[in-house]
């Protein structure tokens, strides 16, 4: 692990996001005034971590530019200084894009491969894949009748003749 410079680097960058956060949740959660005035943490040393990690993504981002990191590697969003504070649900803060562990994606994978072989036996079975088919167009059908009952007085925008099942499909 010492050799591989890109693997320090990630997880130095993850490291030091998570401290961030942790950081930004002290600052927000104090809950008295008095606490605010003798264990605050300072926004400096909040910004300190922000401009790190920033170069953490940098470099990062250009061992992935060299080839110098695994194949499948995306790099991690900087963070941006300006309302770091807010702790928005939607700031770079939270998203973990390039730092996630990869686990996940072996997880799904594997989960996707096993539905495909379960496609793959279900679906050639000549009994089984019309009756599903069937039982599926039955159903749209009953949804159907109650659908264009409820409907019918709604001018339609658009000048069309004919449009979904026919009268004789839906009985």
């Amino acid at each position: 692990m010492k050799n591989d410079i890109y693997l320090t680097i990630h997880l130095n960058a993850r490291a030091v996001k998570t401290r961030i956060r942790d950081r930004l949740r002290q600052r927000k959660f104090e809950l008295e005034r008095l606490e605010r005035s003798f264990a605050r943490t300072p926004k400096p040393a909040i910004l300190k971590l922000v401009s790190t990690y920033n170069d953490l993504c940098t470099q990062l981002q250009s061992l992935i530019h060299q080839r110098r990191a695994p194949p499948s590697a995306i790099p991690p969003h900087p963070i941006a200084r300006e309302g770091i504070f807010l702790l928005d649900v939607d700031d770079e803060i939270w998203q973990d894009i390039g730092l996630d562990n990869d686990d996940h994606c072996v997880e799904e994978e594997t989960h996707l491969m096993r539905e495909w072989s379960v496609m793959q036996e279900w679906i050639p079975n000549d009994l089984v894949m019309p009756f599903h088919l069937r039982a599926r167009a039955e159903e749209l059908l009953s949804i159907c009748v109650v659908w264009k009952n409820k409907v019918r007085e709604i001018p339609c925008a658009w000048p069309v003749k004919h449009w979904g099942p026919t009268n004789e499909d839906l009985l």
